[in-house]
């Protein structure tokens, strides 16, 4: 999974780059598993993520941490393991 933000009115600090890079990470449960979807809650506080192993997760979006140390730990909670289909 990756992260980029979005700057409006282009006032990236890249320069011209509609979008910023600001880290990679990949949560234990995702590894080797493809990602199918995802969806971002109204509040935008949470990234819902559904997996080809029918597992489901969640990503709460503050603990991305976006001016944070990179090495810190994604937080990443597997709500619904894959004994489901759909």
């Amino acid at each position: 999974m990756a992260l980029w933000v979005r700057h409006e009115e282009n006032n990236s600090p890249s320069g011209k780059q509609a979008y910023d890079f600001i880290r990679k990470w990949q949560p234990g449960a995702t590894k080797g598993v493809k990602i199918l979807s995802m969806d971002c809650a109204p509040s935008e506080d949470c990234l819902a993520i559904s997996m080809e192993n029918n597992n489901i997760g969640i990503i709460e979006i503050k603990s991305i941490g976006l001016n944070e140390d990179l090495n810190k730990e994604i937080k990443f909670d597997l709500v619904c393991k894959g004994f489901h289909a759909g």
